[in-house]
């Protein structure tokens, strides 16, 4: 794991992978345009609600019970990219942890139906590419 993502070293490592996507599931670091180049999705929580760092302390906050785990094209913009899907459902807790342990099942069935032969991504892969300076 390095400490900074967007290290030259490790950039180059991934681009000699050859990756057809990266995804992204609680990133602490912010992609730079030339790890965004090779196509990234982002899962999020509430994502429509919530875009940015704490999500749910902010739902816990607001006291809102409808969260949501969303997957998104990754874009210079944090969390600003084309939404591919969102699964939204109510949850109960009084803790990010409780809140999270709800939160789990629905990143996995997001990440299935986005990999699913009945999902266009998949059946027309539409990988977006971000040009590379």
């Amino acid at each position: 794991k390095p400490k900074d993502i967007n290290d030259k070293k490790f950039i180059s490592y991934l681009k000699r992978l050859k990756p057809d996507l990266l995804i992204c599931c609680h990133g602490r670091q912010i992609l730079k345009r030339d790890i965004l180049a090779i196509g990234c999705i982002n899962l999020h929580p509430c994502l429509s609600k919530y875009k940015g760092a704490n999500p749910i302390a902010r739902l816990l906050a607001d006291k809102n019970t409808k969260a949501s785990v969303g997957a998104h094209w990754m874009e210079e913009k944090v969390d600003e990219g084309e939404v591919i899907r969102e699964e939204f459902l109510e949850v109960q807790g009084k803790t990010p942890a409780e809140i999270y342990n709800q939160l789990y099942p629905i990143y996995s069935r997001v990440l299935i139906k986005l990999f699913s032969k009945s999902n266009s991504l998949l059946l027309k892969p539409r990988i977006r590419k971000i040009e590379a300076k």
